[in-house]
């Protein structure tokens, strides 16, 4: 017995520093990698609905809403050049890049009683390495009623 006890000697520092570093490490990254997602998700859904809210209420003024998306992407440490927006059904665009497609009439004037929708897709970085790690991205669509009964100057 003392032969086998002293070929088995020390083995457990080994198996703990083997132990941690195949599954301590791993399942600290995959709980970490849930943060960022979650804070992207987030931003995503207030982003979207606050830019539908802006087009709305501001009958049609794209650029007030692109620039208040823009402001809240950099107040939440966003890439703006990560995120792509999708109004009223057309093709997405960058964030950076000017409006691609407007919500209102040729007039330039949003219809009443209509949705207007945006639809936002963020790009994200999960699991950070030093070889640059995984990325996945996350989207979120948003319709607001353009009120009927408010009260629009007209041209």
């Amino acid at each position: 017995m003392s032969a086998r006890r002293s070929r088995e000697a020390g083995t457990a520092a080994i198996e703990l520093v083997v132990g941690v570093a195949l599954i301590m490490v791993p399942m600290a990254m995959i709980v970490l990698s849930f943060a960022p997602l979650l804070e992207a998700r987030t931003f995503v859904r207030l982003a979207t609905a606050e830019m539908a809210r802006t087009i709305a209420i501001t009958d049609g003024d794209e650029l007030v809403a692109y620039q208040a998306i823009r402001d809240m992407a950099v107040n939440n440490n966003i890439d703006p050049d990560r995120i792509e927006i999708a109004l009223c059904g057309r093709a997405e665009s960058s964030l950076s890049a000017a409006p691609a497609s407007s919500c209102t009439d040729p007039d330039g004037l949003l219809a009443r009683g209509t949705y207007v929708t945006v639809f936002m897709r963020v790009t994200v970085d999960i699991v950070p390495l030093f070889t640059g790690g995984f990325t996945t991205s996350t989207g979120y669509e948003h319709a607001e009623l353009v009120d009927q009964y408010r009260s629009i100057p007209q041209p």
